[in-house]
C-alpha cells in the first residue's frame, strides 16, 4: 500500500503553523508563570534540567521546543500539560491535571480518575461523587454529556476504538449508577447527564 505524501498531517494545519503556534503557546506559559521573578531561564534550568541557552531560546520565542523538552515541560509545568491535552483532543481530561507534588509517589500510588476528579475539579463540577470505578470512556461521557452534546454509543466507539458492545456496557454501567438517564423516542432521544 503506497501513501500520498502529506496524508498523515491534520486537514488544514501546516506543520510550520503548529509549531509556531506550540512555541508562543508555551512561551506564554513560562512567561506567566514566571512573571516578576528574576532569572526566570536559570529557575526552569533548575526545575527541568534542560540547559540554560536551550531554555533562553523558548523563552524569547525563537524556536519551538523539542519534544523531549515538552514532555520534560510537561512533568515540571502542568499548564503546559493542559495544552497538550488541548492538542490531542483530549482536553475533557484537564480537570485531572496534577501538579508535580500532588503526583508524588510511586506508579502503585497513582489514583484513579474519580479520586484525581475528587482533589482537582472546578467548584461548579460535582464530579467528585462519582463511582470510582469509572473508566477513561465513561469519564470523557460523562464530561461531554454536561457539556449537553448529544452523545451515543457508536461516538464512544468511534472515539476510543472499541465496539459499540463495549460502548453500551460502558453506558450501562453509568444508568445504572444514576448519573445519566435516556430522554425521549428510542429513535430520536438522547442521553441527559443527571449528577450523582
Amino acid at each position: 500500500m503506497s501513501f500520498v505524501k502529506g496524508d498523515h498531517l491534520l486537514p488544514a494545519v501546516q506543520p510550520v503553523d503548529f509549531e509556531r503556534k506550540l512555541a508562543e503557546e508555551i512561551t506564554r506559559i513560562l512567561h506567566v508563570e514566571y512573571e516578576g521573578v528574576p532569572s526566570a531561564v536559570k529557575r526552569i534550568s533548575l526545575k527541568t534540567g534542560i540547559a540554560v541557552a536551550t531554555i533562553k531560546k523558548w523563552y524569547s520565542g525563537r524556536n519551538p521546543p523539542r519534544m523531549a523538552h515538552i514532555l520534560m515541560l510537561a512533568q515540571c509545568y502542568p499548564a503546559v500539560l493542559v495544552l497538550l491535552l488541548k492538542l490531542s483532543g483530549h482536553d475533557y481530561l484537564s480537570p485531572y491535571v496534577l501538579s508535580p507534588e500532588q503526583m508524588s509517589g510511586s506508579l502503585e500510588t497513582v489514583p484513579t480518575l474519580a479520586e484525581i476528579a475528587a482533589v482537582n475539579v472546578p467548584i461548579n463540577v460535582l464530579i467528585n461523587s462519582w463511582p470510582k470505578d469509572l473508566n477513561q470512556r465513561q469519564v470523557w461521557f460523562l464530561t461531554t454529556l454536561r457539556r449537553e452534546v448529544k452523545i451515543m454509543a457508536a461516538d464512544i466507539a468511534r472515539r476510543w476504538h472499541v465496539t459499540e458492545k463495549t460502548a453500551k456496557r460502558d453506558i450501562a454501567h453509568l444508568k445504572a449508577h444514576g448519573l445519566i438517564a435516556y430522554v425521549g423516542a428510542r429513535k430520536t432521544g438522547k442521553y441527559e447527564y443527571k449528577g450523582g
